[in-house]
């Protein structure tokens, strides 16, 4: 049976209210911890949820989707996936009102809390252990896992700019002894010197050059991200004699065109640099074109990957 085409209407800021506060409910609830009253609250808990209409049009493509991937997808790329494949509006009105969709329907327990990635909730371990039997279960899952790490005739990084889609990415890279690191967007001054700091060890330890392949988004800033941050880097590995490749795995004006991602102009804030009439997002590409050109390019460089 074909899946329905989506095709979100465009609402006026007071729709979206009404709309909002039909779907969602409104309330009057006291803050636990400070006390002050709110009349807007959002669903608390496991809450059910039986949706009708446009929503249940999308939890139905979306649970397709998941499907398709054995692994978890950001919000931004089911996002993409319903705009490539189901004509789901592309606007960010669009993308807030599917993070309400996938909220209740997680809540409702109609798409599992673990098909759909976020990385901002990152809890450290307990220090220490509960017992000595921990421990050694613990030490015999690292025995279990144990591979001695490749080395080719570079050392290789692959830095991301969106942190949720470094796993999937290093899920690619793991076997091969390849490091994947969440760059974030502009990075701090400490992140870049540390940064140039490990690249030198590796190359002095080793005795091979570093090649670093950036992921990120193609507009005025996720270049200017990725300029900044190579500029910066090369200036503080100088001072040691040491030479790092910096190249740009994805998202390029030429995948874009390879692979038909949607675009959008550039945003009237962003003025970094020239004019981009045509920008993309990294999330656009489908993850298993990501995980091609991933493995593609690094059996290029003749590197571990």
């Amino acid at each position: 049976m074909r899946k329905p085409r989506v095709a979100i209407r465009s609402l006026k800021d007071t729709e979206w209210a009404i709309w909002h506060e039909a779907s969602f409910g409104m309330s009057t609830n006291a803050g636990l911890v400070s006390g002050r009253e709110y009349t807007h609250t959002r669903p608390r808990g496991l809450v059910p949820w039986r949706p009708s209409g446009e929503a249940s049009e999308v939890i139905d493509c979306v649970t397709g989707i998941i499907a398709e991937y054995l692994q978890a997808l950001t919000i931004r790329q089911i996002f993409y996936r319903l705009v490539g494949k189901y004509a789901f509006e592309k606007t960010e009105k669009s993308y807030k009102r599917l993070g309400e969709y996938l909220n209740r329907a997680r809540r409702a327990g109609l798409i599992a809390w673990d098909s759909v990635r976020d990385d901002g909730d990152i809890v450290p371990e307990v220090p220490g252990w509960y017992g000595l039997k921990q421990f050694q279960n613990t030490v015999r899952a690292l025995a279990d896992g144990y591979f001695r790490t490749p080395i080719g005739n570079k050392y290789v990084e692959v830095w991301v700019e969106t942190a949720g889609m470094a796993p999937q990415i290093q899920s690619i890279a793991d076997e091969f002894g390849v490091r994947v690191i969440a760059s974030g967007g502009f990075a701090s001054t400490t992140q870049r010197y540390y940064a140039a700091q490990r690249l030198c060890s590796e190359a002095r330890h080793h005795g091979i050059s570093p090649h670093v392949l950036m992921i990120g988004d193609y507009d005025p800033s996720g270049l200017s991200i990725m300029d900044s941050t190579c500029a910066d880097v090369l200036a503080f590995t100088e001072r040691y004699d040491v030479g790092v490749a910096f190249e740009h795995l994805a998202v390029t004006s030429s995948q874009a065109i390879k692979f038909n991602l949607e675009s959008a102009p550039q945003k009237a804030t962003d003025n970094r640099g020239e004019y981009m009439p045509d920008t993309y997002q990294a999330e656009a590409l489908d993850p298993n074109d990501l995980a091609v050109i991933v493995e593609d390019y690094g059996r290029l460089l003749g590197a571990r990957l």
